[in-house]
């Protein structure tokens, strides 16, 4: 049954291949923590206390739990849907709280840091997507050179289950697009590719990305690959881009999780409440009249 769930929700739900991975371990340590305590190995029998003994035997933080749990829901919610089990024992269960914490911002000055380390097109075109394009770690290294128009204005990009989005290229990106493409002499569908000709993996993208960090000075600065598309949404929205426009640009199904994005600060809300086109009437007047001191100097 778990081979099957898992071919469902790599081929039908078009989970990322990372995603399934994480699920079929915390499925098999579900099943192992079964066997190792005597339990029944049948799905219909198991309880919700049982998925919350478990949850507690991992002795792992919140985040580890929450995606534990996720990857248990969503098992037994397939074989609830197939008609296996009656009920999803994992709904009774609350998943741990979090506190929330963002990727840092990094400033213009360290975007243009970034930018400027870049030695080789394949360099600058990765740092380009995240920081000019917007794109999740995941999409960039998933894209393929047909998912490039031919006048290099857009890119076709694949998101979180299997949603696509059209994101336009701003004329720095596509000339940083330009100048990868002509440099590349792979024969392979995949756009990102290392120097032997094949899909650029995750473990050299991070390698990329740290030479990157390391050129810029910005080792141990807290930034992240995540950090890129975070500066890229902050950016848009204090440039003035509204939040439908941003959402859409990221692939967000809900506007709550673009506004994360919304940053302010002593300056931008002085700047905001000063922009109400409003007054009352005595302060129209106290603006209007001259000062106490401005009436004794006549």
């Amino acid at each position: 049954m778990l081979g099957q769930f898992l071919y469902y929700v790599e081929h039908y739900r078009a989970f990322s291949p990372r995603t399934v991975v994480a699920y079929r371990s915390d499925c098999r340590r579900f099943i192992e923590f079964r066997e190792v305590h005597g339990l029944s190995q049948d799905a219909t029998d198991v309880t919700t206390p049982e998925i919350r003994l478990f949850l507690v035997s991992l002795e792992l933080g919140p985040n580890s739990v929450r995606r534990t749990l996720y990857a248990l829901a969503s098992f037994f919610q397939y074989l609830h849907d197939v008609e296996i089990i009656q009920r999803n024992p994992v709904s009774g269960v609350e998943p741990p709280k979090l506190k929330r914490t963002l990727p840092r911002v990094p400033s213009s000055q360290e975007c243009q840091a970034m930018l400027d380390a870049c030695q080789t097109p394949l360099e600058e075109v990765a740092i380009g997507l995240l920081l000019l394009g917007g794109l999740r770690r995941g999409e960039v290294l998933s894209l393929n050179m047909a998912d490039v128009a031919a006048d290099l204005r857009q890119v076709r990009v694949r998101g979180k289950g299997g949603n696509e989005r059209a994101v336009p290229v701003s004329p720095a990106l596509r000339a940083v697009l330009a100048r990868y493409l002509e440099s590349r002499r792979a024969d392979h569908a995949a756009l990102i590719v290392n120097e032997v000709g094949r899909r650029t993996g995750e473990t050299s993208f991070y390698r990329l990305f740290a030479r990157i960090l390391t050129r810029a000075g910005l080792h141990g600065s807290g930034l992240s690959l995540y950090s890129l598309r975070h500066g890229f949404a902050s950016f848009l929205i204090r440039a003035g881009a509204d939040l439908p426009t941003v959402r859409d640009l990221l692939g967000h199904q809900n506007l709550a999780t673009t506004s994360i994005y919304v940053h302010s600060t002593t300056e931008t809300r002085k700047d905001a409440v000063e922009l109400l086109p409003f007054h009352p009437r005595s302060v129209t007047r106290c603006a209007a009249s001259p000062t106490p001191a401005s009436r004794s100097r006549d």
